[in-house]
């Protein structure tokens, strides 16, 4: 091993150490219970998005619906419209796409309705994504157009994640000249954040529309760019998919090569 591999080891292990920290400490403020009850809520919320990191999906939902309930009862109407930003995600990660759409399109439609700005374009982009996901490409199009129109041009996470869905579903299209450049706009502008895990999604979105493209070589570069992040934060549940792909990039190149079934 290298020194450079053994520094990226040790790394890994301090941040999963720092993780395990992370959640032990959320534990006990919960088993503790706090005096504020929207706090408490938001903690559940931040809670619940570890969980589903470490791919323990019945336990994630259950603390999300305890967190919105918990808002939803002490009148926070906004606090609580923004909260399929968590349990959205959570039901793309559990790969329950229909799930992911119901939580979107409740607190979109309630956003849209309350004439708020600051979470829809996130959540607009995230609803485009889980349409995609179940193959309703035009929809997941016409969303992620809304997003970008939607989006601050500061607003790094919503401006990435339009770019991203919009990409996949001009590849599907055959536009895999701008599908390639606006996936590879999607991840650059998240290199700047430390926002780890929408990184990771980025390159694996990048990776399908490469694939999509005939690009393997270069789709596989993503994917081992998403499971090392994947590492760098325990987010076991999509490293499994990233392996998943993995294999089927390789599954495909054996038979490219005649070696395979």
């Amino acid at each position: 091993m290298t020194p450079a591999e053994q520094l990226s080891e040790i790394r890994e292990r301090v941040l999963a150490l720092v993780n395990e920290q992370m959640r032990c400490l959320r534990e006990q403020i919960l088993k503790r219970g706090l005096s504020d009850r929207q706090a408490e809520a938001l903690v559940r919320h931040s809670l619940a998005s570890l969980v589903a990191m470490s791919g323990d999906f019945d336990r994630a939902r259950s603390l999300y619906r305890e967190a919105r309930a918990t808002l939803e009862d002490l009148g926070a109407v906004v606090v609580a419209a923004s909260t399929s930003l968590t349990s959205g995600r959570i039901e793309l990660l559990a790969g329950d796409a229909a799930a992911a759409e119901q939580e979107l399109r409740r607190d979109h439609d309630r956003l849209v309705e309350l004439g708020e700005l600051y979470y829809r374009p996130l959540v607009t982009a995230m609803l485009a994504q889980a349409l995609y996901a179940q193959g309703r490409y035009q929809e997941a199009g016409e969303l992620a157009a809304t997003a970008a129109e939607l989006a601050a041009d500061d607003d790094v996470e919503p401006q990435a994640l339009w770019r991203s869905v919009r990409a996949k579903v001009l590849a599907t299209g055959g536009e895999f000249d701008e599908a390639v450049t606006l996936g590879r706009e999607a991840v650059e502008l998240l290199s700047a954040t430390d926002a780890v895990f929408v990184q990771a999604e980025a390159l694996v979105d990048l990776a399908e529309v490469l694939g999509l493209a005939d690009r393997s070589d270069e789709a596989r570069t993503a994917l081992e760019q998403a499971r090392e992040l994947c590492g760098l934060k325990q987010i076991m549940a999509l490293a499994n998919r990233v392996e998943a792909r993995l294999g089927g990039l390789d599954a495909v190149g054996r038979q490219a090569s005649g070696y395979g079934v």
